[in-house]
């Protein structure tokens, strides 16, 4: 397999001309972004970065950002992005975990952690006016780079190297390092290309955080296909981000489902305006409800919608295509990517029929190489049966996958076992709920194990009450499995990648 920086240079060569990326600041070419990331490189290698070191990325979505992540390859280096809203608690945790040396960030961002950042060697996209001074260890990025030669240095071809260091969410404990080969981030790229046909002429919207594998895979995407990706810092300006898709002819919007419900929600009519170019929405971090689905699908009936499974330590293991498959199957993510294995066994690992639920188990070029420095992890996860997930599910007859639940989040309600999931779907159903989830909190008479509490955001202008939700659950649940404690609330806590923060409603 090739490398991503090989990728650019490729299509620098080929394509020395076509926008690469474009973001507030203006547009990039291919060749541009080829020697401005060959100058920083050298910037790094001057300053002590050198093959196998770690550079933090700790920077907003935009073209700087991709510049400094091939930047990293370039020289061997491993790109470690860091989300620009971590708390000083984790942020100093990833720097001394991750052994980070070199720091690519924003002034203000310096500015307010500069006792974290420390001595480290930083690079600042945007530098203060020439009369403030900075220390010693700081620097301007494109100051720097400027004065450097553009061609290239010797690079690494290596492709079962690290290429990458993600964090996970941190729904649990600190965040936990997910080290990725340049291997693994070809191979989940390519499922993405294969199975969506997204190809050079596309152009993407990308608001997704690419501190996170969803958008960042995104911009692998895009380098390999020699396409263009406009790149947004998220989607707090809906507005003016759908007129953008409009106005520049935007092909493809990946995006998480509780953006896309709000888009719905909000700008239906404007996104339905303004999708008109849009042949393309690719979806992940967690299922989307049937009527979302349907929704979504009457007001962008010429939009093809892509639903794909996965997570960092396993990207991009299964499709599907819900304008290709019957209602029915919305609930499901599909089947394995090309080149990925996808079984699902039970507690001993031995394989269960079609239609019974177990652990979802991972293998293919797409699955990590370790948890950074937790070997104890590693070999818990990476089993000779592939990675655990942690992921509870079943396959029907023909290969589809259906997630049913978390193996941690299953709830004991006087030794009988709930899934979460179950009760969160049949809350769904009702017409004045917009979201939900459910987890299991200790029972403070010591009697019942747990029991089980919802939380539930109502459609706006609705009301609800906990009588009318426990009637309705009645209908449609055992009477262990009915919520007896309910909290109506304004949103539910989720990571920037969309995921629900299940942990914090434990609290």
């Amino acid at each position: 397999m090739a490398t991503l920086h090989g990728h650019l240079i490729r299509q620098a060569a080929n394509k020395s001309r076509k926008t690469f990326l474009r973001d507030a600041s203006g547009a990039w070419t291919f060749s541009d972004v080829d020697a401005l990331s060959n100058r920083l490189a050298r910037v790094l290698v001057n300053s002590g970065f050198k093959s196998g070191s770690r550079l933090g990325i700790f920077y907003p979505n935009g073209n700087l950002f991709a510049l400094a992540h091939f930047a990293a390859m370039k020289i061997g280096g491993v790109s470690a992005p860091m989300d620009p809203g971590l708390r000083s608690k984790n942020l100093s945790y990833i720097l001394n975990f991750c052994d980070i040396t070199h720091v690519i960030t924003t002034l203000d961002l310096w500015e307010a952690n500069r006792y974290i950042l420390g001595n480290r060697r930083i690079f600042l996209g945007n530098p203060p006016a020439a009369d403030k001074s900075l220390p010693p260890n700081v620097k301007g990025l494109l100051e720097s780079a400027s004065t450097q030669p553009h061609e290239a240095l010797p690079g690494q071809t290596n492709d079962a190297l690290p290429a990458a260091i993600l964090f996970t969410s941190g729904t649990t404990g600190n965040p936990r390092g997910v080290v990725l080969t340049h291997r693994n981030l070809e191979a989940a790229a390519q499922s993405i290309i294969k199975f969506t046909g997204l190809g050079p002429d596309d152009k993407e919207m990308i608001v997704l955080p690419l501190t996170h594998l969803f958008g960042l895979g995104h911009l692998h995407v895009n380098t390999i296909n020699g396409a263009t990706a406009h790149i947004e810092r998220n989607l707090m300006e809906p507005i003016e981000i759908l007129k953008k898709i409009k106005d520049q002819g935007v092909t493809s919007f990946p995006g998480v489902p509780t953006g896309y419900s709000y888009l719905m929600d909000r700008f239906a009519p404007l996104l339905q305006e303004s999708s008109k170019t849009l042949s393309k929405i690719i979806l992940n971090s967690t299922a989307m409800p049937h009527e979302r689905i349907k929704k979504l699908r009457e007001l962008l009936p010429n939009t093809r919608l892509f639903m794909y499974y996965g997570l960092t330590e396993a990207s991009r293991a299964s499709f599907i295509c819900y304008n290709d498959v019957p209602d029915p199957l919305w609930r499901s993510v599909g089947r394995a990517s090309p080149g990925v294995n996808i079984k699902i066994v039970a507690p001993n690992f031995k394989p269960i029929l079609a239609g019974q639920e177990g652990e979802i188990v991972v293998n293919g070029s797409n699955v990590m190489k370790e948890y950074l420095n937790d070997p104890e992890a590693t070999q818990s996860t990476l089993t000779p049966e592939g990675l655990r997930t942690g992921d509870l599910g079943y396959m029907n007859d023909d290969g589809y996958l259906f997630l049913t639940g978390r193996l941690k989040d299953m709830i004991n309600v006087g030794g009988s076992k709930l899934n979460p999931c179950e009760v969160e779907e049949v809350l769904a159903r009702h017409n004045a709920v917009s979201e939900t989830a459910v987890v299991g909190i200790p029972d403070p008479h010591g009697i019942a194990g747990e029991r089980v509490k919802a939380y539930i955001v109502p459609k706006e202008g609705q009301t609800l009450n906990r009588q009318e939700i426990m009637e309705f659950c009645s209908k449609h649940l055992e009477t262990y499995k009915i919520p007896q404690i309910i909290e109506f609330c304004e949103r539910l806590p989720r990571t920037d990648s969309g995921k629900l923060r299940r942990v914090e409603l434990k609290k």
